[in-house]
This record gives C-alpha cells, sequence and structure tokens, in this order.
C-alpha cells in the first residue's frame, strides 16, 4: 500500500514539476479549478453564486484546495516551510525588492506566473468585496470577469516575453 501511495506521489510530483514549491502548486490548482468552474458558471451547468457568498465561496475553494495539497503533499509542505523559515532568517534588515529579478522569473516562470498572480488578485478582491462595507453582487458577471482577467495575465505575459524575445534578437543582431 506504500509503495502505491508513492509511485501516486511520484507521478504528481512529475505532472506539477518538481520545482514547483507548495505556492505555485496551490495557486495552479486553484487557478484551473477556478477558471474551469467560472465557465460552468456562465454555460449554466452550475448555479452562479450571488452576494457575499460568492467571494466567501472563492476563498473556501482556496482554503480547501490548501489544505488537500498538503496533506496530500505533507513532505514537501514541510520543506517548503522549512527553506522559508532559513531563508527570513538570514535577511538582514529589510529585504530589497529587485523588480528585474521578479520581471525575469515571470518570464521564465510563464505559467506559474500566471497562476501566482491571478491567484493573489483574486484572493485581494475577495477579502476587499468579503470584508467590505457594501453588498457586492457577484453572478454570471463576476465569473465571466474571472476568466477575463485570467485571459487579460495570460496575454500580458505573453506580450512582454515576446517583447523580450524582440529585444534580445535585436540586442544580439543590431543589422535587423
Amino acid at each position: 500500500m506504500k509503495n502505491s501511495a508513492n509511485t501516486i506521489k511520484k507521478f504528481w510530483r512529475w505532472i506539477i514539476g518538481y520545482e514547483d514549491t507548495l505556492i505555485e502548486t496551490i495557486c495552479e490548482a486553484f487557478t484551473i479549478i477556478t477558471v474551469i468552474n467560472s465557465y460552468m458558471m456562465i454555460s449554466g451547468l452550475d448555479k452562479p453564486k450571488i452576494g457575499r457568498f460568492t467571494y466567501i465561496h472563492l476563498l473556501i475553494r482556496l482554503t480547501i484546495i490548501s489544505t488537500v495539497c498538503v496533506i496530500w503533499d505533507y513532505e514537501d509542505a514541510f520543506q517548503s516551510i522549512k527553506k522559508y523559515i532559513t531563508k527570513m532568517k538570514n535577511i538582514k534588515g529589510i529585504a530589497k525588492i529587485n523588480i528585474k529579478k521578479i520581471y525575469k522569473n515571470v518570464l521564465e516562470n510563464k505559467y506559474n506566473s500566471i497562476c501566482v498572480i491571478y491567484t493573489f488578485i483574486i484572493v485581494s478582491i475577495c477579502l476587499v468585496m468579503a470584508l467590505g462595507p457594501y453588498v457586492p453582487k457577484g453572478g454570471v458577471k463576476l465569473y465571466f470577469n474571472l476568466i477575463l482577467l485570467f485571459a487579460f495575465i495570460s496575454i500580458t505575459i505573453l506580450f512582454l516575453y515576446i517583447l523580450e524575445k524582440i529585444k534580445t534578437l535585436f540586442h544580439k543582431n543590431p543589422r535587423l
């Protein structure tokens, strides 16, 4: 039984990629499920949520996905937490944000970056809407906008990647 569980975990790690951190794995799963579920809401396969519950539902989804990922791959989860704590202990003073390094990382890891940015934006929106003083509508428009947000982030990162490739091409061959 234990060998089959290890085989399944190895297959799982192969699918998501060995380099993916726990956060990236959670964001990938959340993005895939949210985009598919949004399509289902728009097409009528599922009943769209309305009001404040819409945003709470998205946060609950993220919590469930996070819990499943941690339980499923707890060894990697603990290693990721240990690496993060060690990294934070080694930082002296306030960490400097290196925009060029972040930009390069986004272009190198396009899919992971899309998922992390998408998840971060949705969680931010959900927290504001769930805790805000006004009652949000939710409904089909929200789910349509979630798909548009995913498309916008994907196209933006693809556009930046193409611009970087063109810049590299002209830099390597100035006669073009």
